[in-house]
């Protein structure tokens, strides 16, 4: 019988397996789609327009991206590091 010796979630998200530069690439297909947001679907500008408070022009920033993708990756080896140590495919 097996035996769970860990358990680890983590999104399939862009952000784990390209560049910073390779996300801007995804505006394009943003901006000619429909998105979801609460209540109702929006435009790209729309959803911008109605997401004005929060600070995403900041957040979207190559420098704000550069800190995200950073962090991606330092959590990605604390992963790897728990993985390691469980030895799940030693057992």
């Amino acid at each position: 019988m097996a035996n769970i010796v860990l358990a680890i979630a983590t999104t399939h998200g862009p952000q784990l397996h390209t560049t910073v530069e390779q996300w801007q690439l995804r505006v394009k297909a943003d901006q000619a789609r429909k998105h979801p947001f609460r209540n109702g679907v929006y435009g790209f500008e729309e959803l911008i327009a109605l997401r004005r408070n929060e600070g995403l022009e900041e957040k979207s920033s190559m420098a704000a991206q550069r800190g995200y993708h950073a962090r991606c990756h330092v959590a990605m080896e604390k992963l790897a590091d728990k993985w390691e140590a469980a030895g799940p495919t030693s057992r």
